[in-house]
């Protein structure tokens, strides 16, 4: 029997190649357009902030935010160049604990705070709480800003704390910026590359002593989130979040394996935390 192919077999063959290879090429092209934007584009127009100035520039023309007292102060002392780093010294940690809807990561924050007698932190504030519908007919430049700027508020509180009393936080500026690399990563994955300027700490917000981030499987994720209400996210952006919380830098975050019990998961965050930050704890 002749396995020979004829010219038609061979066309299609030829033709499926190339198909293969166009496709190829246009995702290529794709991933090193959108790589090249991230450097070509300044991250606010993104809707990623790393500096206050920054915030305020999006903000500043929306009074029913901006005439808040505790929003005001900011301002102002911001213009007056009053915001500063919080050195590490007499004072107790700063600890956050972040990862994607329906890891439990609320949850267990509040029972690690518990634990390690600190404060916990909710963002936003509760001055802000009224305005987080209203602020959902926003765009989406301001609707980061008006998150970003909980952050900012919320750290200002943190550094009065810190003095006595060891603060614990979730969905700090890591969450943020990862939640919205992971919307603008799209159907490719496509993220900064590690060296990308992106992933550097502001300069003028309170930096965690430690940072940790929970990875869990989708099947635990799924259970989670039918189980509390959690809004779904898909698969892509859980797994673009998880790629972004692995190249922060400043501090690096530790990776914990959320799959586990609330006990098993909080002990080894307690754990770590004990022996990595036993200087700040002794304060």
């Amino acid at each position: 029997m002749n396995h020979a192919m004829t010219p038609p077999m061979l066309q299609a063959v030829f033709a499926v190649q190339i198909a293969s290879l166009l496709q190829s090429a246009i995702c290529i092209s794709r991933y090193s357009r959108q790589n090249h934007s991230y450097h070509a584009i300044p991250p606010t127009s993104f809707g990623i902030y790393h500096s206050l100035w920054d915030i305020f520039n999006v903000l500043k023309e929306i009074p029913e935010v901006m005439n808040l007292p505790p929003v005001y102060d900011l301002y102002e002392r911001m213009i007056q160049n009053k915001i500063v780093q919080l050195p590490k010294g007499d004072r107790k940690p700063f600890i956050v604990i972040e990862g994607v809807k329906g890891s439990g990561k609320s949850a267990l924050t509040v029972t690690f705070a518990q634990n390690m007698n600190a404060t916990y932190l909710r963002a936003p504030p509760e001055y802000l709480t009224p305005f987080k519908m209203w602020m959902k007919t926003r765009n989406k430049l301001e609707r980061n800003a008006f998150h970003a700027l909980s952050n900012y508020l919320l750290a200002e509180q943190a550094k009065q704390m810190l003095e006595s009393k060891l603060v614990v936080m979730d969905l700090y500026w890591h969450g943020l910026t990862a939640y919205e690399l992971g919307r603008l990563s799209g159907r490719a994955n496509v993220l900064p590359v590690p060296s990308s300027p992106i992933y550097k700490w502001p300069e003028d917000l309170l930096v965690p002593d430690i940072a940790f981030y929970l990875m869990v499987t989708e099947e635990s994720r799924y259970y989670r989130e039918k189980h509390t209400n959690a809004p779904a996210i898909s698969r892509r952006l859980r797994d673009a979040m998880y790629k972004a919380f692995g190249r922060f830098h400043r501090p690096r975050m530790v990776h914990v394996n959320g799959d586990r019990s609330r006990r098993e998961v909080e002990a080894e965050i307690r754990n770590i935390t004990c022996r990595v930050l036993q200087g700040l704890l002794d304060n």
